[in-house]
Order: structure tokens, then C-alpha cells, then sequence
């Protein structure tokens, strides 16, 4: 039996369709000009293109902020001689270059100078090259992102306290690559081939995912109590990371640099970390430090090298569950009341060498297996779970 419509339905979509056919409005336009009823692009993004008219510069710039708010580069920029780029006068200013260069000449000064009372400037989104006093220098706190900053005649990047400098290259300058003052963050950067060295933070700062790869000098250089993870120094000139009191790395790795991999003064802490092929030292440690879970091996290639080296006075220092491989001497404790236990010696020319008045949990070197092992059984029993151990 074919169903059929009920009437009563039919009769509800009639209603319903004359309803929506009167809710329509009339098709014909109203008489007079149509009035747009939308926003301008100034409305829906207030940015100030820099230009000579928004933001005319001075004896010393050729780009001048006077004033808070939104600013954009049309274009690339090229200085001349005795001036900067841009100059900011004030306090929160937000400058995006846009993908465009700031481009510096011989006898310029710096790039983008922001000024010393003029805190919560940002500066995103293109490249600055070739001025002879710096790219980016600020003594306020200045966020930083997005850029390359190459060939200046300086510092690459320079911005005061609590500044955040994330996803920058900053690469051949005359000077540090990023220089950031104390309480700062610098995140997912790279230093590379710079003149005095690679990535400098100030005290109570942090580094992040950042590399710091074949500068003369220092590859990264940490003030006291910071704090640095995953990050990354290779091929530099002198050491790959050089830290200063009360701080702490976790998950880095220094490789080939010409001395040590790690210099770590008073108090430091590293875990999880590796050093290999430097010229000296794997880890030079001062006074109480705990150096725990880190792989050092291959290190001595420009001198007698340890993976580990303890060398202050009365150092009070915990050497804990290291691997130490293929270094002149494994772990050298040349300091006294330093407690070193649980750590692996495997392959090194000397592997333990450890002044007197320490505290050594016995050192094992375990018989090699005569035969195969095949199940739950065999191997050498061991007293002592915190032994050091030789192989």
C-alpha cells in the first residue's frame, strides 16, 4: 500500500513557507547611494606604516617612534652613514617588519635602537644586516622574535631586563650573537659564527632549545642562579657552556668545542647531559655541585682531559650515576669531601683518580662471563648497589 500525506501536513509546510516568504523583505533596493555598513582596514587594524610622514627621523635615525601603538615596514630600509634605522622613544611600541630588512652601511650606527624608558616594545618578522654598532639594542625590556640578525658590527641582539628573544638567528656579528639581561628568556635561537660569542643570559634567566655553534669564544654563557635545558654548543673556541653560581642544565650538549664542554661553578647542578670531543674537560666542576646521569667521553683531544673534573678545594661535590667513556682519565677528583658513587668507567686510559679525603663507594671491575648467558641466571653477584664500576 503506497502511503499517502496527511493533509494536516501539508497544511503546516504551507504556513511555514509563507512565513519565511514574508520574514524575506523586499527585493528592491532603497532609493539613494549605497552606504557601505562595514569597517575600514585602519578600523579593523590600526598599524602605522613606517615612512617618512608617520614617523620622520632625526640627525641620528632615519625612522623615528614617538608614540605607543602598531608599526609595519612597506619596504626594506637602507641607512646612511651617522644613523640608525629606527629609533623608539617610547614605551610600547610594536614594530613588524613585515618579512622586509632593515639594512645598515658602513659609517651607520645601530639598526633598531629603543630607548632607556621605553619598557614593552616588540620587534617581530624580518632581518637586520650590516650595521656596524649592533642590529637590535635596547636597555629596556623588549621582546624579540622571528628575526635574523646578521653582519652587524656588534652584538647582534642587546635588549635589557625581562626581555624574551624567541625563534632568532643571530649570526657573523662583531660581537655576541644575543646578549640578554637578567630575568630574561631566550627560546629556540641559534648563535652562530659570531666574534666574542654565542648566547649570553643574566642572572636569574632562562634558556630554552637554543644552540650556540662555532663562535670565537664562549658558546653559551649563563650568570648566576639559571637555568638552561636542551640546548645545545658546538664547535666553539673556547667553552661550550660556562655557568655561574646557583644554576642548573638539564638535557644539554656540548660537542667540539677547544676546551671544556662544561665549566660549572659553585653550587651548579647538571643532569642528563653530554659531553663529548671537547678539547678538554667533558665537565669542569667547582665547589658543591651535583653532576648526576651525564655521558662524558671522548674528551682530551687538545690535552689531558677527564670526563669528569672536580678540581676546587673542599668541594663537597656529588658525582653520581655518570657514564664516563674514552676520556684520558674517566672521573678526576682533585678536591676532597666529595662523595662519588654509582658511576660507570668504561674504556678511559686512567679510570678513576681521586685525591685522598673523599668518600668512594667501592670500585668494581666484574670478571668477564666465560660463557654465554641464556635466561635468568648468571653474572657476577654485587654487594653494593651504589659501586662504581670499570669495564
Amino acid at each position: 500500500m503506497n502511503p499517502r500525506t496527511p493533509r494536516s501536513i501539508l497544511a503546516a509546510i504551507a504556513v511555514v513557507l509563507g512565513t519565511s516568504l514574508a520574514l524575506a523583505g523586499p527585493l528592491t533596493p532603497p532609493a539613494g547611494p549605497v552606504i557601505s555598513t562595514g569597517k575600514t582596514l585602519t578600523e579593523v587594524e590600526p598599524r602605522i606604516a613606517i615612512n617618512a610622514t608617520n614617523t620622520p627621523g632625526d640627525a641620528d635615525s632615519m625612522f623615528r617612534i614617538t608614540q605607543p601603538g602598531s608599526y609595519y615596514l612597506t619596504g626594506n630600509i637602507t641607512a646612511i652613514a651617522t644613523r640608525r634605522g629606527i629609533e623608539v622613544e617610547s614605551a610600547g611600541v610594536h614594530i613588524d617588519l613585515n618579512g622586509y630588512s632593515v639594512i645598515g652601511v658602513s659609517g651607520a650606527l645601530s639598526g633598531i635602537r629603543i630607548g632607556i624608558d621605553s619598557p614593552g616594545c616588540t620587534i617581530q618578522n624580518g632581518r637586520i644586516i650590516n650595521f656596524p654598532a649592533g642590529g637590535v639594542v635596547s636597555s629596556s625590556s623588549t621582546t624579540v622574535r622571528n628575526l635574523e640578525v646578521r653582519s652587524n658590527g656588534s652584538t647582534g641582539i642587546s635588549v635589557g631586563p625581562s626581555s624574551f628573544v624567541e625563534n632568532c638567528l643571530a649570526a657573523s656579528n662583531a660581537g655576541l650573537g644575543i646578549d640578554v639581561d637578567d630575568g630574561s628568556v631566550v627560546r629556540d635561537c641559534i648563535a652562530t659564527l659570531n666574534t666574542t660569542g654565542g648566547i649570553q643570559i643574566g642572572a636569574r634567566s632562562r634558556v630554552e632549545r637554543s644552540s650556540a655553534i662555532g663562535n670565537t669564544g664562549l658558546g653559551i654563557d649563563m650568570s648566576n642562579v639559571t637555568y638552561a635545558i636542551h640546548c645545545y654548543a658546538a664547535d666553539n673556541t673556547t667553552r661550550g657552556f660556562v655557568v655561574s653560581d646557583q644554576s642548573s642544565l638539564e638535557n644539554c650538549q656540548a660537542y667540539s668545542n677547544d676546551l671544556d664542554g662544561f665549566d660549572i661553578g659553585f653550587g651548579v647542578r647538571i643532569s642528563n647531559c653530554e659531553a663529548m670531543l671537547n678539547g678538554l674537560h667533558g665537565i669542569r666542576a667547582g665547589s658543591s655541585c651535583v653532576i648526576t646521569n651525564n655521558h662524558c667521553r671522548l674528551n682530551g683531544a687538545a690535552g689531558t682531559g677527564a670526563g669528569i673534573h672536580v678540581e676546587a678545594t673542599r668541594s663537597r661535590t656529588l658525582v653520581m650515576n655518570n657514564q664516563v667513556s674514552s676520556n684520558d682519565i674517566g672521573i678526576d677528583v682533585d678536591a676532597t669531601l666529595c662523595l662519588i658513587k654509582g658511576n660507570t668507567s668504561t674504556s678511559n686510559s686512567i679510570a678513576f683518580d681521586i685525591a685522598a679525603n673523599n668518600r668512594v663507594t667501592i670500585i668494581l671491575n666484574l670478571a668477564t662471563n666465560a660463557a654465554a648467558i641464556s635466561g635468568s641466571a648468571g653474572g657476577t653477584s654485587v654487594t653494593d648497589p651504589d659501586a662504581n664500576y670499570v669495564f
